[in-house]
């Protein structure tokens, strides 16, 4: 919250910090990784970019990675994050 203070110190009347948390929830580890490529701007230009082997990895190891943060225990996919949500209201 310093942080985000400081970023805007000067330059709004008003700065609001609130945390939040959300689930992304999917039918399976594949549907939750193909969401992802499909939205994720940087992983689609790493996917254009890679070789194909190369992303093949890259793939393995996010799915393995969603599997480890997974909290359903049905072979759905959820995962909790959390995040803040800053309001600045501009000065002047």
């Amino acid at each position: 919250v310093v942080v985000v203070e400081e970023r805007f110190d000067g330059r709004a009347d008003d700065v609001r910090v609130v945390i939040r948390s959300a689930t992304f929830e999917f039918n399976s580890i594949h549907e939750g990784w193909d969401s992802l490529e499909r939205a994720n701007g940087p992983l689609k230009a790493l996917q254009q970019l890679s070789p194909p082997d190369a992303y093949a990895d890259t793939r393995e190891r996010g799915q393995a990675l969603m599997a480890e943060l997974n909290r359903a225990e049905d072979g759905r996919l959820a995962i909790n994050w959390t995040y803040a949500l800053v309001v600045a209201t501009r000065a002047g």
